[in-house]
C-alpha cells in the first residue's frame, strides 16, 4: 500500500478546487489576529505566557477558510481520487480506502501546533460482545478531550463498486448503539436513496462520500476535534475613584503595570484574576454537559465580582476604601468532530496516537476596579 506522505501530492490542482467550492466560513472564533491564522479553530499558533498576553475583546469575523484546512481538504480528494482510480481487488480496494482515512485524518492531526498535548486510542478491526451479539468496528476512536469528557467515534469503510444499501445503514447503527458511539463515519462511494433516508433517521450516524475529484460532491463535515477559546488581545484596569460621576474622567491602566498589592503583599494582577477566573472556568466547564450538546461551538458566559474592603488592597501605593474586581469570561467550546491517525505498520492493533489540541482556557476580557481613591492615582 501507499505511505501516507503519497496522498499530499500534487495538491495545487486540488487547492483550487476546494477554493472554489468551500464556503465562506464565519464563525465567532477568535481569528482576528494580526498574524494570518495556521491553524483551524485556533486563536494563535504559539501559546503564550498570561502575563505576556495583550487582550482586547474579540468580534465576529468572516475570512476564508484557513492553509491548513484548504490542506486537509485538498488532501481528502486527492487521496480518495487516487485510491478510486486504482485497479486493485476488492480487498486491497478496502484496505486502501482506511489508508486514504488515516493519511487524511493524519493531517488534522499534525495541524495543531502550540498546544497541551491530548491522548487518542485508536484501535481497528475491534470487537465488541453485547448481549451476546458480536460487533466488529472497521475503527474505533476514544478521545481525551477535557475534563469528563472522552467520546467515542466509530468509523465504517465500504470501498464498494455497488451503493451501500439500506440494509448497511441499519446494522452500522447497530454498531452506533451497541458502543454507545456520540458518532458513527460511514465511508462510502455512494448509497441508495434508500440508504440516505435511513441513515436521517439516526441522529448519531454521518454518511461521507469519498468522490472523485471532478465531483461535485466532496466535503466532510467543517468541524474539527477541540475546545477552543475566544481570546482577546488587550485587557484594560480602570481605577474611578468615588468622587467622579463621569466614568469617561477615569484612566486606564494596564494590569502588567499596575502595582497591586493585597493585604500588604505585592502580587501580579493579571495572576491573580487569572487564577480566580481559570477556578470558576474549571467549575462550569466540568458540568457543561458536552455530550448533550450539538456540533459547532458553544459559548459559556462566566462573570463573577470580587469585594476589598479598607486597607485591603492598595493600586499604585495608594490604599483604597473600597475596591471591587469583576470579570467577564467568555469560554468557547467547540464541539468535536471525530480526529483520527493510523499506522498501516500497527494496524489491527490498538496503538496510542498523540496529539496537540486546544485546551480551554478563559481568559479575562475586562477588569474594573472601583477604588476611593486620590485622583492622582487616576492619572497615572
Amino acid at each position: 500500500m501507499k505511505r501516507n506522505s503519497e496522498f499530499a501530492e500534487d495538491l495545487t490542482p486540488a487547492i483550487a478546487f476546494v477554493r472554489r467550492r468551500l464556503p465562506t466560513l464565519v464563525l465567532d472564533q477568535g481569528f482576528n489576529r494580526h498574524e494570518s491564522p495556521q491553524t483551524p479553530l485556533s486563536t494563535s499558533a504559539r501559546r503564550t505566557s498570561h502575563s505576556q498576553v495583550a487582550f482586547q475583546p474579540s468580534v465576529q469575523t468572516s475570512l476564508n477558510p484557513p492553509p491548513s484546512l484548504i490542506a486537509y481538504r485538498a488532501t481528502l480528494i486527492c487521496g480518495l481520487n487516487r485510491v478510486l482510480r486504482r485497479r486493485m481487488d476488492a480487498n486491497e480496494k478496502g484496505d486502501a480506502l482506511e489508508q486514504a482515512v488515516r493519511g487524511i485524518e493524519t493531517t488534522i492531526l499534525r495541524s495543531f501546533p502550540g498546544y497541551s498535548e491530548r491522548t487518542f486510542r485508536i484501535e481497528s478491526k475491534k470487537l465488541i460482545e453485547i448481549d451476546g451479539v458480536r460487533h466488529e468496528i472497521d475503527i474505533y476512536v476514544t478521545v481525551a478531550l477535557g475534563p469528563g469528557y472522552q467520546p467515542v467515534f466509530i468509523f465504517e469503510s465500504k470501498n464498494w463498486k455497488d451503493k451501500v444499501s439500506k440494509n448497511d445503514i441499519i446494522i452500522f447503527s447497530e454498531k452506533i448503539r451497541a458502543t454507545n458511539a456520540q458518532q458513527g463515519f460511514f465511508v462510502a462511494k455512494s448509497y441508495t436513496s434508500d440508504a440516505e433516508a435511513q441513515a436521517k433517521r439516526d441522529p448519531r450516524l454521518v454518511l461521507l462520500n469519498a468522490t472523485e475529484l471532478d465531483s461535485s460532491a466532496v466535503m466532510v463535515p467543517n468541524q474539527f476535534h477541540g475546545l477552543h477559546v475566544d481570546e482577546p488581545e488587550q485587557m484594560s484596569l480602570d481605577i474611578i475613584p468615588a468622587d467622579v460621576q463621569n466614568p469617561r474622567t477615569s484612566r486606564a491602566l494596564d494590569p502588567k503595570h499596575a502595582d497591586f498589592q493585597l493585604r500588604g503583599q505585592s502580587i501580579s494582577l493579571i495572576d491573580f484574576i487569572n487564577a480566580w477566573a481559570t477556578q470558576l472556568r474549571d467549575e462550569q466547564t466540568q458540568s457543561f454537559k458536552s455530550l448533550q450538546a450539538g456540533w459547532g461551538p458553544h459559548m459559556l458566559h462566566l462573570d463573577d465580582e470580587r469585594d476589598f474592603n479598607e486597607g485591603e488592597a492598595t493600586v499604585n501605593g495608594k490604599p483604597t476604601r473600597k475596591m471591587r474586581l469583576s470579570f467577564d469570561v467568555r469560554v468557547h467550546v467547540l464541539k468535536a468532530f471525530v480526529v483520527s491517525a493510523f499506522d498501516v505498520a500497527t494496524r489491527g492493533r490498538s496503538v496510542v496516537v498523540k496529539c496537540e489540541t486546544p485546551v480551554v482556557t478563559a481568559l479575562v476580557h475586562f477588569v474594573q476596579v472601583d477604588a476611593n481613591a486620590a485622583q492622582k492615582s487616576a492619572d497615572r
